[in-house]
């Protein structure tokens, strides 16, 4: 919850007080930004609950991150979050402003996976651990690569 937007959407104690009441449930939650290559900025924005244990998601509609209460996610059955998503997604980190690889490296390995597959490429924000190449995670399933 650290990115380019959340940083300013959440504050700093809302943030901490997520993470506490999730590290209290054993939980294990990662929210992300992210969007397509070549897709506008006005258009709908959605949110997408990935159960990797299930190997399942769903999505559904948001005007923003405001429509979404993170603590109560971990707990909301996907059925209950939205339309089912059969197929996977990849997403890139090329956050450049956490880390000029994930720009450089990111960038390029995005780019390449979008020419091959550019309805299931996404942009995210900075998912750490990846100096020297570019970092894919792949969901529903959660495998990282790169790292």
């Amino acid at each position: 919850m650290q990115d380019r937007a959340a940083g300013q959407l959440l504050s700093a104690e809302r943030r901490r007080a997520i993470l506490s009441a999730l590290e209290r449930d054993g939980k294990v939650v990662a929210a992300r930004l992210v969007e397509q290559l070549g897709v506008s900025e006005d258009t709908v924005r959605r949110a997408i609950l990935v159960d990797t244990e299930a190997h399942a998601m769903a999505v559904r509609d948001v005007r923003g991150p405001g429509d979404l209460d993170v603590v109560a996610l971990a707990e909301t059955p996907l059925e209950d979050f939205g339309a089912p998503m059969t197929d996977p997604i990849l997403l890139v980190c090329t956050n450049g402003r956490r880390d000029a690889c994930c720009a450089l490296r990111g960038r390029a390995l995005v780019s390449t996976l979008a020419q091959a597959q550019p309805e299931r490429t996404w942009e995210c924000t900075h998912l750490g651990g990846h100096r020297f190449a570019g970092n894919l995670v792949c969901l529903p399933d959660g495998i990282v690569y790169g790292r």
